[in-house]
């Protein structure tokens, strides 16, 4: 008989803590939530530093560079590609690469190593562009 008022009061407990909005499970195995993972680890993978460009301004068809430095932040090699990422309110935000260093689409960044990359492009279209340089990681992402 004494069990059975223990469980009672002991329902009735956990009735009125959850009716008042207390999640006793959430209090015992807290939950972690996340969001725009992949987007942020290349960051913790490879860090773009010293990016530069020849110039603010061109004329549609004139050649744009890019240059900089990645650093690899792990100790395995990993392999990548970069390319120009650009958005664009008023234009097609259409690219041709005319050169890449180091040179190819996919390339070995050895771990804990500094690679200097450039990348050439002209803009196809006239327009008022956001630039930046694009890392892709094998199996991790931009």
């Amino acid at each position: 008989m004494v069990e059975k008022k223990i469980f009672v009061l002991g329902l009735t407990v956990v009735l009125a803590l959850g009716t008042l909005g207390f999640n006793w499970v959430d209090s015992i195995l807290p939950t972690a939530d996340a969001h725009g993972v992949q987007a942020q680890l290349q960051s913790r993978f490879i860090r773009i530093e010293d990016e530069t460009f020849n110039r603010q301004s061109l004329q549609t068809g004139e050649t744009l560079t890019v240059q900089g430095t990645l650093v690899s932040l792990v100790e395995r090699d990993l392999r990548g590609w970069i390319s120009i990422f650009s958005e664009s309110t008023n234009a097609g935000n259409r690219w041709e690469m005319l050169a890449r260093d180091p040179p190819g689409n996919v390339f070995d960044i050895p771990g804990n190593a500094v690679v200097e990359y450039s990348l050439s492009a002209k803009a196809l279209e006239a327009g008022v562009y956001h630039v930046h340089t694009q890392l892709n990681v094998a199996k991790v992402g931009p």
